[in-house]
Parts: C-alpha cells; sequence; structure tokens
C-alpha cells in the first residue's frame, strides 16, 4: 500500500530515512525525497510526497516499532538482516530483495505473474504507474501528479491522462451540467 499510496520509485523507497519523515505538521505529513549516502533521486531534485490513507498508517506503525536508539539516518524501510562490515546500524533494503517480496506476496494472493510483473516485470513500478492512472482518473490534475512523481517533463506525467469516452463526458457533464 505505500508504493500505491505515494507513487515513490523503488529506489526511491528503499532510500527514504527517517530524518526525510514530516509528521503532522501544519503543511500535512509528508516525506521529502532528496540525496542521501548512496542514492540520488533521478531528477536529481528534491522533492515533497504527501502521505495519506494507507501509506500514513504504514509509516505511523514502523514509527510505533522504532527502538529508542533510531537515528534520522535509519531506513524506514530497512533490510532484514544486518550486513557485515556495516556497524549494527540498520541498512537499507535491497532494491531486488524488496521486487522478490512484492513478487511473493502477489502469487500468494494468487495473482498469475502476468498481473504480477506486467510485460517488463516491474511489478513495484506498476504500483507506480497505479498511483498515477488513479489519481488522474479522480480528479487530480496532471500538473500535481507530476510533481507526485518527480516527473521532470509533463509529457511524461501525461501518459495517465487517457481518459475512456465514458470518464470524458463525466468530466464535461460535471462543469457544463446536462449535454
Amino acid at each position: 500500500p505505500f508504493t500505491f499510496s505515494t507513487g515513490l520509485r523503488r529506489a526511491e523507497v528503499c532510500a527514504l530515512r527517517w530524518g526525510s519523515v514530516r509528521l503532522d505538521t501544519p503543511a500535512g505529513s509528508f516525506v521529502t525525497v532528496e540525496p542521501s549516502e548512496g542514492f540520488t533521486p533521478k531528477s536529481g531534485r528534491r522533492r515533497s510526497v504527501p502521505l495519506l490513507g494507507d501509506a500514513l498508517d504504514v509509516i505511523r506503525r514502523r514509527r510505533a516499532t522504532l527502538s529508542e536508539g533510531a537515528q534520522a539516518s535509519d531506513p524506514v524501510f530497512p533490510a532484514a538482516g544486518i550486513r557485515k562490515g556495516k556497524g549494527d546500524r540498520p541498512q537499507p533494503l535491497y532494491g531486488p530483495a524488496l521486487t522478490r517480496r512484492i513478487r511473493l506476496h502477489a502469487r500468494a494472493a494468487g495473482l498469475r505473474p502476468a498481473e504480477v510483473d506486467g510485460e517488463r516485470g516491474r511489478s513495484l513500478h506498476s504500483l507506480r504507474h497505479g498511483f498515477g492512472t488513479e489519481a488522474v482518473s479522480n480528479g487530480v490534475s496532471v500538473a500535481a501528479v507530476q510533481a507526485a512523481l518527480g516527473h521532470s517533463r509533463i509529457e511524461t506525467t501525461q501518459i495517465y491522462a487517457k481518459m475512456l469516452p465514458a470518464g470524458l463526458h463525466d468530466e464535461l457533464a460535471r462543469v457544463f451540467g446536462r449535454l
């Protein structure tokens, strides 16, 4: 639910640190995607992504389980074990391991690989696409979706703006009334 509710890329989820999480501020709850040790956002730019619904629930549950010695530099989604040579601090989740987890859960839910992996095997990335599609389909502006997804070009985000004729009819009817 976290990736579908935020639209974050796999590398962004893995690199997310507690110091980038802000809960219950006057501006709301959000995460900041920003450069950190070993990570640079694809766009190279820093951006804030709102935490709402399921994503906010996930973060609050994870925060409630933090140990007393947790640090801002600790990953929000740590690897299952501590890697040798890295000290005793939690290490970030490894991207391919996250992909494997998603596939395992999808298979356990009875989804066939084509429904899980898509044409290019990007099961986690398909959750990002789901975020964009769901947002645009429910009236979020393409510009707002572009900001949330961190696309540098609006043309990339406009992929999600493809509307079915019924959706177009509903949108126009909302503005112009009965046609």
